[in-house]
């Protein structure tokens, strides 16, 4: 009974969440639809997984970032690298709505992409984007990650985390020495604490069997986007749909394992 009264507050608290997500960005994405998919169907527009079908769902946050391919422009060199690597193995903590799961999964044909959320909205949309794109073979959707019992993986894996302060917990290589070996790329949440507490923790973590490089947001530069995605007129529309409504500067870790990368 426990069980069924926690999944069915699961199901409202998503449901509760995307209605407030639609509230929030109807208009933008509206906007959207009008001026770039004319057709109906999203395409992401550019960046590292261009020509991807996006489901018209609603996503965690506002979609439009995604639709445009400008989503964390940021990590777009690392997610180059991710795919350059030929991981055998990717594992996407907090998949969402499966941009990157499903992303990878397309570019990485010969990988398995392990994605993990615990909102079922979250899950249900991946699904959607998976079967849209026909990736069923190499991409597998679930709940909850259990680092102590991880998928059966193979000798070179990536992981990819964003669980909104969950990091500090799952991503210990004192409890989990599978992460030892595993280049890692982790979104940092404050949680309370300082950013730079934040960073330091983690460092200490893997500083000794990593090489770290921090990534920080950075302002994005409308005219250059409005030029690739060929829309000059419309740079006010763009300025609000590139806008991702973080609260926060915020910043990552990119995390490639000394071991594993010696021995390849």
């Amino acid at each position: 009974m426990l069980k069924l009264l926690c999944s069915i507050r699961a199901w409202r608290n998503a449901i509760r969440v995307r209605r407030a997500y639609h509230r929030a960005f109807a208009d933008i994405e509206e906007k959207v639809r009008r001026l770039v998919y004319s057709d109906g169907q999203i395409v992401v527009r550019s960046g590292p997984f261009e020509g991807m079908k996006l489901a018209d769902v609603r996503w965690w946050g506002c979609a439009v970032p995604c639709w445009l391919g400008v989503y964390e422009e940021e990590l777009h060199d690392i997610i180059e690298q991710i795919v350059s690597n030929a991981y055998t193995d990717i594992i996407d903590v907090g998949c969402a709505d499966g941009y990157y799961a499903v992303g990878l999964a397309l570019r990485m044909p010969k990988s398995n992409v392990w994605a993990y959320d615990t909102d079922f909205a979250a899950r249900m949309n991946t699904r959607k984007n998976q079967k849209l794109n026909k990736c069923g073979s190499n991409l597998y959707v679930d709940g909850k990650l259990n680092p102590k019992r991880p998928p059966p993986m193979g000798e070179r894996v990536a992981v990819i985390c964003d669980i909104e302060g969950g990091e500090y917990e799952l991503l210990n290589p004192s409890s989990t020495n599978w992460l030892a070996k595993a280049d890692i790329l982790v979104e940092l949440h404050s949680k309370g604490e300082s950013i730079t507490e934040r960073i330091e923790l983690m460092r200490g973590r893997f500083g000794s069997t990593h090489t770290i490089m921090q990534i920080v947001e950075q302002k994005r530069d409308i005219a250059k986007i409005a030029r690739y995605l060929g829309i000059n007129s419309c740079e006010d529309i763009l300025a609000e749909a590139v806008n991702e409504h973080r609260s926060e500067q915020q910043f990552w870790l990119w995390m490639t394992s000394k071991t594993a990368n010696d021995v390849n």
